[in-house]
């Protein structure tokens, strides 16, 4: 998207200040009209009659302000160079986004294809700590003597989870200690 730019300082600029309505009108809209089609300040008097608010008879005005600059068949916003955003810059601005957003989309491309070696609800490496599934439970019961769990005795009558010291849980709905 290009924008043209309205210095503050025209507002006390006489060659701004003293225009008439018509050639303010004129000077604002060819100005816009410049930058968004890039022609870097040349006007043609034929394309004033498609800028919206735009005359060509105020051109003659503008000329005497000194704002506009005859050169040959076109004019010349005078301070275009030193106020507007060029043709050229706006190109190398394109192509600085337009780099950046390849950018962007090869960064997105290599992570989505990182993510998809790690099998569904795999965490990715290194944000896990090791498993240690069971030490814990052994550790317990090596500090507090108790027996270690036996084959068929954790799916089985559960007695080896009944000589724990688990503190007592109430069941939902129920007053019933377990």
């Amino acid at each position: 998207m290009t924008d043209a730019r309205l210095p503050e300082r025209w507002l006390n600029d006489r060659r701004v200040v003293r225009l008439s309505d018509g050639a303010f009108r004129t000077f604002v809209t060819s100005l816009v009209w410049s930058v968004a089609n890039r022609t870097d300040g040349v006007i043609d008097s034929d394309d004033l009659d498609v800028v919206h608010g735009a005359s060509r008879d105020k051109v003659p005005e503008l000329v005497a302000a000194g704002l506009y600059e005859p050169d040959g068949s076109v004019h010349l916003i005078v301070d275009f160079a030193a106020t507007q955003t060029s043709r050229d810059q706006l190109l190398r601005l394109e192509n600085m986004r337009r780099q950046e957003r390849e950018k962007k989309a090869r960064q997105r491309a290599r992570k989505s294809e990182e993510s998809e070696h790690l099998s569904p609800g795999t965490p990715s490496p290194g944000t896990v700590p090791g498993d240690r599934t069971g030490q814990d439970r052994q550790d317990r019961q090596a500090l507090t003597g108790a027996p270690a769990l036996q084959g068929g005795d954790a799916a089985g009558s559960g007695a080896a989870l009944d000589d724990c010291d688990w503190p007592p849980v109430r069941l939902p709905g129920s007053g019933a200690l377990r």
